[in-house]
C-alpha cells in the first residue's frame, strides 16, 4: 500500500438536536386594525392626519370608504396686511383652509382638496363625516428676511364674527377677530424663525356626538360658507343652512412684518365617506374598526395636549423628554405634569 493512502475512517455523523424549536410568535395587532381585532389600541397621535391608522369608534356604524387629501396655499406677508387662516375639517366639503388679509379692502380665499371637490352629482360621495384635520406651516423666507409673530390658537368654539356675513368683514372688524385669538389664553405665540423647518398641528374631535354624524356631502364650498361655518352658524348643509361642527378648528394669525416673507401652509384631512353602490369606492367599504370608549378618549386627550403646541414634527423618545419639552414650550408646570402622565401614550 502507498504512503499516503492510508484507508481513513469515515466521520460520525450529526446527531439531530432533541431541542424542540420554539413556538412561532403570535403576530400582534396594533393600532385601529387591532383593536378590531381584539388588540390593545396605541393612542400616541391617533388623530394626526400623518398617522396612517384609522380612527376607530366605540359603537359599530357600519361601512364607510377613508379617504385623506391635501390642499395647499403658498402667501406671502408684508408690512401693512395682518392675515388670519383657519384650518377645519367641515367633514361634508373639501374645503379645508379659509384665509382673510386685513388690508383696507379685505380678501378672502378658500382651499380644497382636490380628490373632495366634487359633488355627489359629479362623483363625489353621497355622505361623509370627519376623521382627522391638522396642517404643516413652513417660512422659506431668506435668514436676514425672517421675522414676525405667528399665533396658534385650536378651539372647539367658534370665533365671533362682528358680521354675520363673513366675508363682508371690514378691516378693522377682521383686527377685532384677531385680537380675539391674539388675547385667548389657549393661544400660542411663535417667532416666524420657529417655522424656518416645518412645524405640524393638528385637532380633535369636538366631541363625540356630532363627529360621529354622517351629511350630505357638498364637494366645494364658498368662503361665505365656510367663514360662517367657522364663526357664526354652523357647517353648511345643501341648503346653506344647519349643519355640523365635529371638530376642533384651528387659527392661525400672521402679522404683518417689515420685510416681505414667503409661507407654505399644507393643511391634510382624512374622511370617512359614502360612495353609492354601484361605485367602486362604495363596493371597497369596510366596516369602521371599534376600540374601547376609554381608548379612545385616551386618544383625544393626547391630541388635546398635544396637537396645538407644534410637537406633531418631533420624534418623541421618552416620557421626561417629553414632559421637559412640553412644559417648556408652554410655560406651564402643571401641563408639563400631566403631559408626563400621557407620554407613554406618544411614543
Amino acid at each position: 500500500m502507498l504512503r499516503g493512502f492510508e484507508q481513513q475512517q469515515p466521520r460520525p455523523r450529526p446527531q439531530p438536536s432533541r431541542r424542540r424549536p420554539n413556538p412561532p410568535r403570535a403576530i400582534r395587532s396594533s393600532g385601529a386594525i387591532g383593536a378590531a381585532r381584539g388588540g390593545k389600541l396605541h393612542a400616541g397621535h391617533l388623530f394626526d392626519p400623518r398617522d396612517g391608522r384609522l380612527v376607530p369608534v366605540v359603537h359599530d356604524e357600519g361601512p364607510a370608504f377613508p379617504i385623506t387629501g391635501i390642499a395647499t396655499h403658498a402667501f406671502g406677508n408684508d408690512a401693512t396686511n395682518n392675515r388670519m387662516y383657519c384650518i377645519t375639517n367641515p367633514g361634508v366639503s373639501g374645503s379645508i383652509i379659509l384665509e382673510a388679509v386685513a388690508s383696507a379692502t379685505p380678501s378672502f380665499s378658500v382651499s380644497t382638496i382636490p380628490v373632495m371637490s366634487a359633488a355627489p352629482s359629479a362623483g363625489g360621495p353621497t355622505s361623509a363625516r370627519p376623521m382627522k384635520i391638522g396642517f404643516s406651516l413652513v417660512n422659506s423666507a431668506l435668514p436676514l428676511n425672517t421675522g414676525g409673530r405667528v399665533y396658534v390658537l385650536k378651539t372647539n368654539q367658534r370665533i365671533t364674527s362682528p358680521d354675520p356675513a363673513f366675508t363682508s368683514n371690514t378691516q378693522a372688524e377682521l383686527q377685532a377677530m384677531m385680537d380675539t385669538i391674539r388675547d385667548h389664553p389657549d393661544t400660542k405665540l411663535y417667532s416666524a424663525v420657529d417655522f424656518t423647518r416645518p412645524k405640524h398641528f393638528y385637532s380633535a374631535p369636538r366631541d363625540f356626538t356630532s363627529y360621529h354624524d354622517y351629511l350630505p356631502f357638498l364637494g366645494s364650498i364658498s368662503t361665505t360658507s365656510l367663514g360662517t361655518a367657522a364663526t357664526t352658524a354652523s357647517i353648511p348643509t345643501a341648503g346653506e343652512s344647519g349643519g355640523n361642527f365635529g371638530m376642533e378648528a384651528l387659527w392661525v394669525v400672521v402679522d404683518a412684518t417689515s420685510a416681505a416673507q414667503t409661507w407654505t401652509l399644507r393643511a391634510r384631512a382624512a374622511y370617512y365617506a359614502r360612495f353609492p353602490v354601484e361605485t367602486v369606492a362604495g363596493q371597497a367599504q369596510r366596516p369602521v374598526p371599534t376600540t374601547s370608549a376609554t381608548a379612545l378618549n385616551q386618544a383625544k386627550h393626547v391630541a388635546e395636549v398635544a396637537g396645538d403646541i407644534g410637537l406633531g414634527a418631533m420624534m418623541l423618545k421618552g416620557a421626561k423628554t417629553f414632559a421637559g419639552r412640553l412644559g417648556s414650550l408652554v410655560g406651564e408646570s402643571g401641563l408639563a405634569a400631566e403631559a408626563e402622565s400621557l407620554a407613554p401614550l406618544l411614543i
